[in-house]
């Protein structure tokens, strides 16, 4: 006989903790930071077990996982777009930018993406143009909000066959 308690669910029951003074602990269901929910963290035994962010982030360089984070601190979290200007870096730190970008674009399928400057359509088929050194956050690692979804999924897509279609032209 297994005399451990069982856990509560703190979705459905309410904890009394004093009935005498009349407190009660209620659950409280905290609403997540916009738009940035996270796939199921996989563990050695799931099977067919494909890489998750935490195991992709922490195969990344230094460098790598600080461009990262700072297109994550940076977007625009109804777009998944980050601009990140590079006049204000001096030429070494803009190479440390471009090898970081790479590092980033080969990892798994892709964890952020450089977006063209011209030649991307939304899902209307209107003509977008962007900022040069706009990146895109993958939307398979950090779901998006369902409002937002095809939307970012569409030009996901567009950076993604861009970046074939380039490393197929190159010899």
């Amino acid at each position: 006989m297994n005399n451990m308690p069982t856990m509560p669910n703190p979705q459905t029951e309410v904890y009394h903790l004093n009935d005498a003074d009349g407190w009660e602990l209620k659950p409280i269901i905290k609403d997540k930071r916009p738009f940035t929910g996270m796939p199921p963290i996989r563990t050695g035994l799931t099977p067919n077990r494909k890489p998750d962010l935490l195991d992709l982030l922490g195969d990344l360089s230094k460098g790598a996982r600080d461009l990262f984070l700072h297109i994550k601190t940076n977007m625009n979290f109804t777009t998944y777009l980050a601009v990140l200007p590079n006049h204000e870096l001096t030429q070494s730190q803009i190479n440390k930018r471009s090898q970081a970008i790479q590092e980033l674009e080969c990892m798994g399928d892709g964890l952020a993406l450089r977006v063209p400057t011209s030649g991307m359509k939304n899902c209307g088929g209107l003509e977008l143009r962007f900022k040069p050194s706009t990146f895109i956050l993958s939307p398979e690692y950090l779901y998006p909000n369902h409002k937002y979804r095809d939307e970012i999924e569409n030009i996901w897509r567009q950076c993604l066959a861009n970046r074939h279609l380039k490393a197929a032209s190159s010899p």
